[in-house]
């Protein structure tokens, strides 16, 4: 792996940006991984302040600045949870929290962030124990009885605390990214209401019988069929009415789109009263739920339709050249890995030099960018000279560059500042991709046996599967993940006798549940190919 500065404090900054940069760091990985993975995060950028050169007031300060960030970002609380269960042997006695040496660690706090997180760990475990003696009170009536003294709080409890917060963090991400993918697959509902209106019947119900019907019009032979269409602009306009209707009509088989799930396009149907629902048409959406499923919604919880209707425009669609006094770029190349570079050394020679003065907030710019750029899907080569912009991925960058400019300003309670997404969107235009050499068709299948167990692992799993199928490497890495996943798969990769098939009768739908929900559009093309629904 290149080496970064990752969690290195840089003495050419002050205390402030290095404070800023690192939290962003740490915020961002709370959001997307929990109090846990979070405070992994801070311990290694805090040790990089004491190895790197900080004199000891300037750690100090550094400690004394985050704790506030932390605190003010009210994440505080669940990092001190993951602080204590990593220093058990300070606050623990037996299997439950001491508060004697819990007052004496806070006693015996060695630096400023210490001390916040065992200050802050000393009201969570109040709010926590008040809570546990509320419950024993009501079990303890509920029995006829009553309760004497504290109840504990658990490391067990403390545990499980972690645990949710990786899970709503999980739950989060990927409502993010449904939401991110249903503006861009459904906007046309939106921006052109005559195509909703053909689709909807006179209550303003879409069910998805309606996208067929509708389908039956607009595929329509001779005038017919072009009459219809005309009432949609022209050509253009007619293909990207096509285009919405078709990932409409694959919305209504989506997992995250029933039973009113947070993020759901569609709203449950629950008409019909009889066993077998005779007038229940299904799921169906409206513009209410769109709005909804979208993330615009109003104080009560029901969609904000009129926000729709103004933001979604604009709201996460790339902007071609939003400014003009940023000099395009006519390849990708400048955004290439050096020999040595990781993340943070790319963005960094992206947004230098003359590209600088774009910037009001430099550091904050820089810190998004390296975080962008650090994801899988896009550092996926740890290569020199692998051009880590490209034009299949472009447009997902500037999407992921706006969810953290948003985040920040939510966060911090101050007005969104775009500088970077409008400068990326500016200096790297969308270009046309390179044409791909032709692989051979994709053939449906339901011979499991190359996904045997081998030596190779999970690895060698995915590679089998994909053998001369010419899926991209993005697409490949995604699967992996899913294959080596055997809460999805029950199959432990790493202990299964060899030759055991990964992908079976049993765990398809499974598999391909979560094929659906991945990130990667070619994986999701080639295994409904590959692996058809019966």
């Amino acid at each position: 792996m290149a080496e970064t500065t990752e969690g290195r404090y840089d003495n050419k900054k002050t205390v402030q940006q290095n404070v800023t940069e690192d939290f962003t760091r740490v915020k961002e990985e709370f959001d997307k991984n929990g109090a846990q993975a979070a405070y992994d995060r801070l311990a290694t950028e805090t040790q990089g302040a004491a190895l790197n050169g900080a004199t000891a007031e300037q750690q100090r300060q550094y400690q004394e600045a985050m704790a506030k960030q932390l605190k003010d970002a009210k994440i505080l609380p669940e990092l001190s949870v993951a602080h204590v269960l990593k220093n058990p042997g300070d606050v623990i006695k037996g299997n439950a929290v001491d508060e004697t040496n819990l007052g004496r660690a806070q006693f015996n706090a060695k630096d400023p962030l210490q001390s916040a997180m065992l200050r802050e760990f000393g009201d969570k475990y109040k709010q926590m124990k008040d809570q546990n003696n509320r419950d024993a009170a009501d079990a303890a009536a509920m029995a006829g009885g009553y309760t004497y003294g504290d109840s504990p709080v658990t490391k067990g409890q403390l545990e499980r605390t972690l645990a949710e917060s990786k899970a709503t963090a999980t739950e989060k991400t990927a409502l993010q990214a449904k939401q991110t993918q249903d503006k861009k697959d459904l906007s046309e509902l939106v921006t052109n209401p005559k195509l909703f209106d053909a689709l909807a019947d006179k209550e303003g119900k879409i069910y998805k019988g309606s996208v067929d019907e509708f389908n039956k019009k607009f595929f329509a032979p001779g005038t017919e069929g072009e009459q219809f269409r005309a009432q949609f602009g022209d050509k253009a306009a007619q293909d990207r009415v096509q285009t919405t209707v078709e990932a409409l009509k694959k919305k209504f088989d989506e997992p995250g789109n029933q039973d009113d799930k947070p993020g759901s396009v569609l709203k449950e149907n629950s008409a019909g009263v009889l066993p077998w629902n005779w007038f229940n048409k299904g799921d169906h959406m409206t513009r209410d739920s769109l709005a909804k499923g979208l993330g615009y919604t109003k104080a009560d919880g029901s969609g904000d339709v009129e926000a729709m209707n103004k933001k979604l425009p604009t709201d996460g669609v790339v902007q071609n050249k939003p400014r003009a006094d940023v000099p395009s770029v006519t390849d990708y190349s400048s955004t290439a890995q050096g020999r040595g570079d990781g993340p943070y050394q790319v963005a960094e020679r992206m947004l230098g030099g003359d590209q600088a003065k774009f910037f009001k907030n430099p550091t904050e710019a820089r810190a998004i960018m390296t975080d962008v750029l650090r994801q899988p899907e896009i550092w996926s080569q740890d290569k020199q000279g692998v051009a880590k912009v490209t034009p299949e991925n472009r447009d997902s960058i500037v999407t992921a560059i706006k969810e953290r400019e948003a985040k920040i300003a939510k966060d911090s309670g101050k007005p969104e500042n775009n500088d970077l997404s409008n400068w990326f969107a500016s200096r790297y235009p969308k270009l046309e991709a390179a044409p791909k050499p032709a692989g051979p068709a994709v053939e449906a299948t339901t011979d499991y046996k190359n996904s045997g167990v081998g030596k190779q692992g999970s690895w060698g799993v995915t590679e089998n599967v994909t053998k001369g199928q010419n899926l991209p490497q993005e697409a490949k890495a995604e699967l992996q993940k899913i294959l080596n996943n055997r809460e999805i798969t029950k199959v432990n990769i790493a202990n299964a006798p060899e030759g055991t098939p990964v992908i079976t009768k049993e765990n398809l739908q499974a598999i391909r549940d979560a094929v659906e929900k991945s990130k990667s559009q070619a994986l999701k093309d080639w295994f409904a190919k590959r692996y058809p629904k019966a």
